[in-house]
């Protein structure tokens, strides 16, 4: 909704045109229409992403898209590690490794037009006061308040960069690390399989 105040503290009329105006306090309201707005909108930021804000079982968040690997209770001795998870068997693991992603994007820029075609409606409501007059002069004081309401359709273009890195963390040759799938992925709550990090 647009809003408007004008304010005039003193407003000088000729003597001719003063003539006229016989009323020292006047009250209008009158109506407004608006055609063609239109607004712009630049550089209002754009998206920013990481790794997933799952929690793994002890509240710890995920730092991978799709599985984490953690510090364990052992400060990870011998270079392994048992807190870690993964969400799907079939895509992550490679041979002796299970891969795990994580996607990171810079922010970008978001530009947006946005056009009103159809006519907006509104209004005025004006006081005037006179204070005096002198000579050829009449003064006083002016106060108007406009409003318009407007909803605006509009199209935006969001452009943001992104890149994905995988890291491969292999698990003892000989073994099979557990089974994970989408909807029941591996999560490690206490000692578990070791992972070489």
């Amino acid at each position: 909704m647009g809003l408007a105040l004008t304010l005039a503290g003193f407003s000088l009329a000729p003597e001719s045109h003063a003539a006229d105006w016989n009323v020292t306090n006047h009250v209008s309201v009158s109506a407004r229409i608006g055609f063609n707005l239109s607004a712009s909108f630049k550089g209002m930021g754009g998206a920013a992403g990481g790794a997933s804000s799952r929690p793994t079982p002890d509240g710890s968040p995920y730092n991978y898209d799709d599985g984490y690997v953690l510090t364990d209770i052992s400060g990870n001795a011998g270079g392994l590690t048992w807190n870690w998870g993964y969400d799907d068997s079939a895509s992550q693991v490679s041979g002796n490794s299970i891969l795990l992603h994580r996607t990171s994007s810079t922010s970008g820029s978001t530009e947006g037009d946005m056009d009103g075609s159809d006519p907006f409606l509104g209004g005025e409501i004006s006081f005037i006061s006179q204070f005096g007059a002198r000579e050829s002069f009449r003064y006083g004081f002016e106060a108007a308040v406009n409003f318009m309401p407007f909803d605006f359709d509009g199209r935006s273009v969001a452009q943001a960069m992104s890149s994905v890195t995988t890291d491969a963390y292999p698990f003892a040759p000989g073994t099979t690390p557990p089974t994970a799938t989408t909807g029941a992925p591996y999560q490690v709550a206490g000692e578990g399989s070791d992972l070489t990090i």
